[in-house]
């Protein structure tokens, strides 16, 4: 295997030019000594043009902060409820034929309406928990002492209870706001 050492400019016998030789050679260092009083000048012209753009952009920026008129931009509830319809439409794609339809009809505006409706006024969790277990307990105490005494009860009970108990959930909710909206002041 023969290697070969590589090639420099000190294996050639070249020298490397002093600094005052290469000045000497180099004939754009003549030029630019010669032609140093066009290049002030040059610099003169470009600073006076420097000076007068920057005046007229510092007019054109006053005038457009007096005369600057609202762009039109999308309220929020259109923006929102353009981004609702795009995110339905592409969710529904995904589904199958049954859920799709099923996601249709209850993204209706009027069953959408409905529903956010009743959640705000009629369907309020406490009141559907205080209900539930109201009916629940006193449907075991009031079978208990139905068994017991030997009696007969209704089935109407159970409705009755649990919208006994739907009213002292509202109570309850009703109270607690009331008080924090007091303690807040």
């Amino acid at each position: 295997m023969s290697e070969k050492a590589p090639i420099s400019p000190e294996s050639r016998g070249e020298q490397h030019k002093s600094p005052e030789r290469h000045e000497a050679d180099n004939p754009k260092t003549h030029e630019s000594e010669n032609s140093l009083p066009a290049s002030q000048e040059t610099v003169a012209n470009l600073s006076g043009e420097v000076a007068r753009l920057a005046e007229s952009s510092q007019e054109h920026m006053s005038h457009s902060a007096e005369s600057s008129e609202p762009t039109p931009t999308w309220s929020n509830s259109a923006l929102r409820s353009h981004t609702y319809r795009n995110i339905l439409r592409s969710t529904q794609r995904k589904l199958n034929k049954l859920d799709r339809g099923m996601s249709k009809i209850i993204h209706r505006p009027l069953v959408e309406r409905t529903s956010e409706t009743a959640a705000k006024t009629i369907a309020r969790p406490t009141a559907i928990l205080t209900g539930g277990v109201s009916a629940f307990v006193g449907s075991i105490i009031v079978l208990y002492y139905a068994k017991r005494s030997g009696f007969s009860v209704g089935l109407s009970l159970f409705i009755i209870l649990f919208a006994g108990g739907y009213l002292i959930g509202l109570l309850i909710e009703l109270i607690i706001k009331t008080y924090s909206k007091l303690s807040r002041n």
